[in-house]
C-alpha cells in the first residue's frame, strides 16, 4: 500500500462504519464527499461531516469512529510484506535459543499458512502460543529482542515500540494487549489523531 493511499482508505473505512451503524445517512455522506479534498484524510472528513450534518456525531461516536479506523489501519498495515520478515526473524530467534525444534517451527509455519488460507491472519508468535510450542512470556521476550513488541499509553492511547519507556505526552507506556507486532502510530497519518 502506498502512503498516499492511506487518507482515502481511512475515509473509506469510516464511511463503512458510519453506514453499518446507521449514524449518518447516505445523502449526507454523498454531500460531504463532494466537498472534500481526496487527500484530507479522516480529520478533514470528520470536520466536514460535523459542519454539514444536521445531527453532528457526538464526541463519543467520533472517538469510537477514530479508534475503530485506527485499529483497522493498524491491522491492514501490520500484515504487509514486512510482517513475514518479522515472523522469519522470530522463528530464527526461537530456534537459536533452543526453545523450539525445526519440526516445531515447520508445524507452526504450516498452521499459519492453513489459517491464512481461511482468511485468518495470525502472527507466528500467536501460532506458537496456540500450538503450545512457546509460552506467551517467551514470545514477548523474542518480540522485545526484535524491537517489535508494542506498548501503549493509557492517557493519549498512542502506540509505540517496546523499547520506548515514556510516551511523547510524558506518561509511562504499558505493554500492549496483543502478542504480535503491531504498526505503531507513526505509520498512520496525522489526520487520524486530530
Amino acid at each position: 500500500m502506498r502512503e498516499r493511499d492511506i487518507p482515502q482508505l481511512e475515509v473509506s473505512l469510516a464511511i463503512r462504519l458510519l453506514r453499518h451503524r446507521g449514524w449518518v445517512s447516505i445523502e449526507i455522506l454523498a454531500d460531504v464527499l463532494k466537498e472534500m479534498d481526496p487527500q484530507a484524510g479522516l480529520g478533514g472528513f470528520l470536520d466536514l461531516l460535523q459542519v454539514g450534518s444536521p445531527l453532528p456525531l457526538s464526541a463519543e461516536r467520533s472517538t469510537l469512529l477514530v479508534d475503530r479506523v485506527r485499529n483497522q489501519m493498524r491491522s491492514l498495515l501490520s500484515h504487509g510484506p514486512d510482517s513475514r520478515i518479522d515472523d522469519g526473524r522470530l522463528g530464527r530467534l526461537a530456534l537459536g535459543k533452543g526453545w523450539i525444534t525445526s519440526l516445531m517451527l515447520e508445524s507452526a509455519l504450516l498452521e499459519q499458512a492453513r489459517l491464512r488460507r481461511m482468511g485468518l491472519r495470525f502472527r507466528l508468535g500467536e501460532v506458537f502460543v496456540r500450538l503450545e510450542h512457546l509460552t506467551k512470556r517467551q514470545v514477548e521476550t523474542l518480540l522485545e529482542e526484535q524491537g517489535a513488541l508494542i506498548k501503549t499509553c493509557k492517557s493519549c492511547r498512542r502506540v509505540e515500540k517496546f523499547s520506548a519507556q515514556t510516551c511523547e505526552c510524558g506518561k509511562p507506556l504499558f505493554p500492549g494487549p496483543t502478542l504480535g507486532p503491531v504498526v505503531t502510530d507513526r505509520y498512520l497519518t496525522a489526520q487520524t489523531y486530530s
